[in-house]
């Protein structure tokens, strides 16, 4: 004679663990895909500001700005800004390359601490 509870267990195993099996499926996608796009930002920031022309002003006007901003620290963010907010920086800058190298290093540091952090080193 056939119990009720063989036939209940085994269906409610197999429903869990195909349940399960998908959930971990999707963490897993989303989770990949999240990697996929902060490594697509990071190499897209990376190409901008190696190019030649690389000027804080239109670096702020782009859409990779855009999108790194809400991750980038305020220190960045300030330094890139200031002269939106206040007009020229009051501090006192080496103008020309020396300033534009100075910009340069403040933005590949927080590009490479945004990578431990996203663990994408």
């Amino acid at each position: 004679m056939l119990n009720w509870i063989d036939i209940v267990i085994p269906t409610i195993t197999a429903a869990g663990g195909v349940w399960f099996g998908k959930y971990v499926n999707w963490k897993y996608t989303k989770m990949q895909l999240k990697y996929d796009e902060r490594k697509a930002l990071i190499k897209a920031t990376r190409e901008a500001i190696f190019d030649k022309n690389f000027g804080q002003y239109d670096f702020i006007d782009t859409v990779i700005y855009s999108q790194l901003r809400p991750y980038i620290s305020n220190e960045l963010k300030n330094n890139l800004e200031t002269y939106f907010k206040d007009g020229p920086p009051k501090r006192s800058i080496v103008e020309g390359e020396n300033y534009r190298n100075s910009i340069l290093h403040l933005v590949f540091d927080d590009l490479s601490s945004l990578e431990r952090k996203w663990g994408l080193l």
